[in-house]
């Protein structure tokens, strides 16, 4: 009988019916990341690849050539490794308790924990649903547009060269592509052969709610006197990656084309010499207006130039004091 009982017992071992076994997932701020190379469990520790979690985080990724050496930066904290060594550089100092760098399949693997954690953030293990959560701050807003990527294209005559930010959420930095490259095209059609076209996006409100992105884009002819300036605001809900509306942002009450109103008509009324005699009818013509958050979180309304004042002026920003809720 127990021959029979240890021959059994052998055999549900050897067909692994006695460990479960679960993919491995990876929450950042409370979100599924998604990943292109699947993370692993590596001698008891969890590797992603270095690039795919570097931009994630919003941290900035260089390659020095003379050393062989990657490095990420994100606000004050720099990390690197020269390819071939095993542990971590936090900002100069080698930290060799952590697991170590793997290179695996031609891709540079890092221990998940102790990458992000030299950036600050708090890393979590759920056992039972096989998940890591990493949580971490938003960096200024000047951290994140130090990472940028940039993407040209020919739309007919016209050749347009966008910039845009990568931020932590993949879903999110593919809609701020997704719409400049459309608003490329809407903006390019039309324009006269040989035109420059050109468009930086810059974040300048990102929390766990909304993301606010401004893009400044600049049309040259050639032969005109000036280029032609004008503004891309783009607002969009963290969590669901669809387009806000003021008042999804500020309220249901919240009247944003009255507050744009009446915004832009005080500022015309205190600096008449510097708007077009037709500037308020203008503005009061007007049946919708861009607006962005700013890094208070304070909506700001825009008007693109020559509008209601001359190029020179630039676009026209104006705020009636509303802050995000």
């Amino acid at each position: 009988m127990k021959r029979k009982l240890l021959a059994l017992s052998a055999l549900i071992l050897s067909m692994g019916m006695l460990v479960p076994t679960y993919a491995l997932d990876i929450k950042l701020n409370e979100a599924i990341l998604e990943l292109e190379t699947a993370p692993e469990l590596i001698n008891n520790s969890i590797y992603v690849p270095f690039r795919e979690i570097a931009e994630r985080i919003s941290a900035n990724v260089d390659w020095d050539d003379a050393t062989s050496t990657v490095t990420a930066t994100r606000g004050g904290t720099m990390v690197s490794f020269a390819i071939g060594d095993t542990n971590l550089t936090v900002n100069g100092v080698e930290t060799a308790q952590q697991p170590p760098v793997i290179l695996k399949d031609n891709k540079t693997l890092v221990p998940v924990r102790a990458f992000t954690e030299a950036f600050g953030a708090r890393v979590e293990w759920d056992d039972k649903s096989q998940t890591a959560s990493i949580s971490i701050t938003n960096p200024d807003t000047s951290e994140i547009a130090a990472i940028e990527k940039t993407f040209t294209m020919n739309t007919g005559n016209v050749s347009a060269k966008v910039t845009y930010p990568v931020i932590s959420s993949k879903a999110l930095s593919e809609k701020i592509l997704d719409t400049a490259s459309k608003r490329a095209v809407a903006k390019t059609s039309g324009m006269p052969e040989g035109t420059l076209y050109e468009a930086k996006y810059t974040v300048k409100y990102y929390d766990n709610k909304v993301l606010s992105v401004y893009g400044e884009e600049t049309s040259y002819t050639e032969g005109s006197a000036h280029p032609n300036n004008t503004v891309n605001t783009i607002v969009l809900d963290v969590k669901t990656g669809e387009e806000l509306s003021p008042t999804k942002v500020l309220g249901k009450d919240y009247n944003m084309v009255e507050s744009a109103r009446e915004a832009f008509l005080k500022e015309i009324e205190n600096n008449k010499e510097s708007y077009f005699s037709t500037a308020s009818d203008t503005i009061n013509s007007l049946k919708s207006f861009a607006y962005y958050i700013d890094t208070d979180g304070k909506v700001n309304f825009v008007i693109d130039e020559n509008i209601i004042a001359p190029h020179a002026a630039g676009p026209i920003t104006v705020s009636d004091g509303s802050k995000i809720k």
